[in-house]
């Protein structure tokens, strides 16, 4: 039985349970010290709360363990298995428009949003706060030639093996790509290589399977460990800044899920039930961890080509963030609202540009939300110290910019996957 068919039975999970229970327990442990038995409930949670974190942590370095090798698979098969190389250069292209016009217009939503509801106007920026940013790291992505030709050239390893340790994704697709190429055109020579590589692959997609089936513990212990330590207001805030930046992601999800109902022929309600659990995982973990479980959910509930889910959503967890557009196109025009500097329609296009750009430069990052929103105020001449207030909420929004993140990626692999249906 192919590992598609049978991860189609794992995936019936309800991985939304074990993010309401993990919340629930973790209000309970957040407000338990008005109580009156508050005490034994410290006494308990201190001897629980590092135990949650651990099986937490653990969980996401699971996560993280799969996704080095996994790109380095699904980049280099994705290409060999195709037919040419002029098949490839097809690929690449549809795959590469996709992604900007979802980037593009998930900024111009921003853009709208933000325009719209002037958050800023009415905003006291809090500045103190700003030294928990790294201005040293901020740095690297100002726009300047020198930077960008440091970009350019860090798109090749010195020592792969270094790209590993370093969880450098950029210099491992790269490498993958390239070796990907040779494979495609000499694939006499290479027979011996895409063996072995297959072979790894299938014992990669077995330990996915495993992991798989623990999503709904993995996610119960990462909502349980968010929510111990930060309470309601870590849930619900009621900044105009923050239900700004909801409005605009709702608004592009809301795009994403009525072009690939459109693509697929199947209804809203069946694309978000068959979404959900992929959905959920980004919430609690991100984007780039919750890629495994998307290439599955695509190749089992949606008949994506396989070849081509793994090279657009390989190549998308690095240059396609639709929900980190829509939060840094926001950022940047709150902040210049707060500080009254006023944005004309060239600016703003300028945003729209940058932005893409920004993202493009910080992919391979941790935090490449924060920093792209640097690199475009930098280009924008805002002072940096406006991000202070923005990170009271990056920790919140970031779990609904993830799922929007992950979301993007399958819609561009369905877009691309129906134009090569339809040749």
């Amino acid at each position: 039985m192919a590992y598609t068919e049978k991860v189609g039975k794992m995936a019936k999970f309800n991985a939304f349970s074990g993010f309401i229970g993990g919340s629930i327990l973790g209000l309970f442990f957040f407000y338990s010290v008005d109580l009156p038995f508050a005490q034994v409930i410290f006494s308990f949670k201190k001897v629980l709360i590092p135990l949650i974190d651990f099986f937490g942590a653990l969980y996401r370095r699971l996560l993280e363990l799969i996704i080095s090798p996994l790109m380095i698979c699904a980049a280099f098969l994705s290409i060999c298995k195709l037919k040419s190389f002029e098949d490839f250069s097809s690929l690449s292209k549809k795959t590469i428009i996709f992604f900007f016009l979802t980037s593009v217009t998930a900024t111009f939503f921003g853009l709208v949003v933000v325009n719209m509801i002037r958050p800023g106007h009415e905003a006291d920026l809090v500045t103190e706060g700003i030294s928990s940013l790294s201005l040293i790291e901020l740095s690297r992505y100002e726009f300047s030639s020198k930077n960008i030709l440091n970009f350019l050239q860090d798109l090749i390893a010195k020592n792969p093996f270094e790209s590993l340790g370093k969880f450098n994704l950029f210099q491992i697709y790269f490498l993958s790509l390239f070796i990907g190429i040779i494979g495609l055109v000499y694939p006499t020579r290479s027979r011996a290589v895409i063996e072995v590589m297959e072979s790894f692959e299938s014992m990669l997609f077995v330990f996915i399977q495993w992991v798989v089936k623990f999503v709904p513990l993995g996610v119960f212990f990462m909502a349980l460990t968010l929510t111990s330590k930060q309470g309601l207001g870590f849930i619900f805030e009621s900044s105009s800044y923050f239900l700004t930046v909801i409005g605009g992601l709702f608004a592009h999800f809301t795009l994403l899920l009525m072009m690939s109902c459109l693509v697929l022929k199947k209804g809203p309600w069946f694309i978000i039930k068959k979404s959900f659990p992929v959905l959920i995982l980004a919430f609690n973990s991100s984007s780039r961890l919750s890629m495994p479980m998307a290439m599955l959910n695509l190749e089992e509930h949606f008949k994506i080509d396989k070849r081509i889910s793994r090279f657009a959503l390989s190549l998308g967890t690095l240059v396609n963030m639709n929900g980190t557009a829509v939060c840094v196109s926001i950022g940047a025009i709150f902040i210049a609202q707060v500080y009254g500097v006023p944005l004309n329609l060239v600016d703003s296009l300028l945003v729209l540009g940058l932005t893409f750009f920004g993202i493009l430069m910080t992919g391979g990052a941790s935090n490449s939300g924060i920093y792209a929103l640097g690199f475009v105020l930098s280009l924008l001449g805002l002072p940096l110290e406006g991000m202070a207030s923005i990170l009271l909420f990056d920790k919140m929004l970031g779990m609904f910019r993830n799922s929007l993140n992950i979301f993007g990626d399958m819609v561009v692999a369905i877009l691309v996957d129906s134009s090569y249906s339809r040749k």
